[in-house]
This record gives structure tokens, C-alpha cells and sequence, in this order.
């Protein structure tokens, strides 16, 4: 039975995936993963693996050319770092507020004088 043209194209991305990490080094490839979790601390220990891996660069610690891949991943672990940091201080912002309200809403005489 031949097989589907899904199959090939899945297996030849899929070995392509597999080739791009194993030539990396394993840490800087822990670090990029970091970078696409929406938790700003894994975007700061990102940041921190890069510029560790940055400075092992300037060193020529690493057996290939890493100085591409560490870029990505500093710039990655920033835009994480400040964009999710944002929106959970907006959330957090947002429910603080709500409570507030609520709390407003069910007795207003005896928080009037805390809020004003």
C-alpha cells in the first residue's frame, strides 16, 4: 500500500523539526520552548538561559554557531516577559476592580469610608 502524501509530508516535517533541535544545544532548546509559555517567569528563565548561553558564545564554548538561535531566543523571552507580564497585572487590575465593585454594590455604607 503506498502511502498518503499527508504521511510523507508529516514524516519529512517531522524529520526536519527533529534535525533543527538536535543540532542545537539542548539547554538553548529548553529555552525556546520557555519562550511560548504564557507565564512571564518562564520567559525571565528563558532570558536568563540566553544570556548565559550568550556569554558561552563569546567564549566559543559552543561546537556550532549559536549566536542566531540565542538572538531569537533573548528577543523571544522579552516580548514574553513584557507582554504576558502585562496582561496578568491588566487581569489582575480588572478583578481587583470588580471585587471593588461588588463589594460596593452589597454594602455600601460600611465601605464607603475605606474607598473614599
Amino acid at each position: 500500500m503506498e502511502r498518503s502524501p499527508f504521511e510523507h509530508s508529516v514524516s519529512g516535517i517531522s524529520k526536519q523539526v527533529g534535525s533543527f533541535f538536535r543540532k542545537h544545544d539542548a539547554y538553548l532548546n529548553i529555552a525556546l520552548l520557555l519562550c511560548f509559555v504564557p507565564i512571564p517567569l518562564a520567559g525571565l528563565l528563558a532570558f536568563i538561559i540566553g544570556v548565559v548561553g550568550a556569554l558561552y558564545q563569546a567564549q566559543n564554548l559552543f561546537p556550532t554557531n549559536e549566536r542566531l538561535y540565542i538572538s531569537v531566543i533573548l528577543f523571544l523571552a522579552i516580548v514574553n516577559t513584557i507582554l504576558f507580564t502585562y496582561l496578568y497585572y491588566s487581569y489582575i487590575l480588572s478583578l481587583v476592580t470588580f471585587f471593588k465593585s461588588l463589594l460596593m454594590f452589597l454594602v455600601p455604607d460600611s465601605v464607603q469610608g475605606i474607598y473614599t
